[in-house]
């Protein structure tokens, strides 16, 4: 039976969480022996755990899921002494948000830049494989490394079933934002909150969860929205999807369209529901996720079964085959 170890900071609890715990369950289901190193209290406790598995321990293939990222660094160059298989997943875009200051700003290659590069050439250059899962990140990594041999683009996706929640009665037309919208950036937020205002014919409410309240009812006040918004918490993943699926449009904002997917689109897709942003149509985010965009004209969007089962991470975990398994 082949053998894996996947180290991950969590596998339980939150959005970081949710691609690391979707592959333990994947691969166990293709009959893979999988070791979970996750820090469950003290990190210098799974910097240990880590280390004597990469000695000791008998799995050849190692995953790595990032961030956090220094320490990978070490660990790839652990593995390579000791014969052993790494693939790093970088999940999140380390230096590049670093370099445009997650798209707030221009591109600025300060000193802390300069050194995120230097560790992901190190980390390129000792690992087996280097996991990206957008296609900006692909194709700005293989222009920082000046090659893509080792790097294999895995898209996130959906992971759960789009009739295992009870879709609730929430009443009129509503939007909804599951997690953060002006904490990304409030004036795509404003312009966002106004467009659909001026743009939607009847009664409507935007649902905000686990959203920041303060920072964007001061953006829903600048609009004149406070009373078609409500807020709730902060809530577990399968209690937010369940309202979720009341609804009838996600939002979402993306701090760079170049280099950013998010999770939100994903979990809009899944439950057949549109989604609505502002967007530049030259951008990665749109060319790949134009088509599920809300139309203010037809109020209508129909995505096919077959559209549904390219965007479960079970179809791109299937990217992990001759890799991990």
């Amino acid at each position: 039976m082949e053998k894996v170890t996947i180290v991950s900071f969590n596998t339980e609890f939150g959005v970081s969480a949710l691609r690391s715990k979707s592959l333990i369950k994947f691969l166990k289901e293709k009959n893979i022996l999988v070791n979970v190193i996750s820090c469950e209290n003290s990190k210098l406790k799974w910097y240990f755990n880590i280390i004597y598995n990469i000695i000791f321990g008998s799995e050849r293939k190692l995953y790595f899921s990032c961030g956090p990222f220094v320490y990978v660094v070490f660990c790839v160059f652990l593995a390579k002494i000791f014969n052993k298989k790494s693939v790093v997943d970088f999940r999140d875009p380390w230096s590049l948000n670093i370099l445009t200051n997650y798209g707030n700003s221009k591109s600025k290659k300060t000193i802390k830049y300069r050194f995120c590069v230097f560790l992901e050439n190190l980390i390129y250059f000792f690992c087996s494989n280097f996991i990206v899962c957008t296609k900006g990140m692909y194709d700005e990594y293989s222009k920082q490394f000046f090659s893509n041999k080792k790097i294999v683009l895995i898209k996130n996706g959906f992971d759960f079933n789009q009739d295992s929640s009870v879709k609730l009665d929430v009443g009129k037309f509503s939007f909804v934002c599951v997690g953060k919208f002006a904490e990304y950036d409030d004036s795509k937020a404003r312009n966002i909150l106004l467009s659909i205002k001026n743009n939607i014919k009847i009664d409507f409410k935007i649902i905000f969860i686990g959203s920041d309240e303060e920072k964007n009812s001061t953006i829903v006040k600048e609009c004149g929205l406070e009373k078609n918004v409500i807020f709730y918490g902060r809530l577990p993943y399968a209690e937010a999807i369940s309202l979720t699926r009341s609804c009838d449009v996600g939002l979402l904002i993306l701090r760079d369209e170049e280099i950013e997917y998010g999770t939100k689109i994903f979990d809009y897709i899944g439950l057949s529901m549109p989604f609505y942003s502002l967007l530049d149509k030259n951008k990665n985010f749109y060319k790949e996720f134009g088509k599920f965009l809300f139309d203010f004209n037809t109020m209508h969007l129909s995505i096919k079964s077959v559209e549904l089962q390219k965007y479960t991470r079970e179809e791109q975990f299937l990217g992990f085959k001759g890799i991990l398994y």
